[in-house]
């Protein structure tokens, strides 16, 4: 697993389980991260996204 600290822009939700995030990171700028499963019915909580 990779690790990078950064800002969180802005995210859409992809179909029903999926996202896609749009961040900024101190190492690598702009970045684009697609989450499979984020919004899975065996999840009970709200999704946190850390990076």
């Amino acid at each position: 697993m990779n690790s990078q600290k950064g800002f969180l822009l802005s995210y859409i939700k992809y179909g029903e389980n999926d996202a896609v995030l749009h961040c900024f990171t101190e190492e690598d700028g702009f970045q684009s991260y697609f989450l499979k499963g984020v919004y899975s019915k065996k999840i009970k909580r709200k999704p946190c996204f850390c990076l």
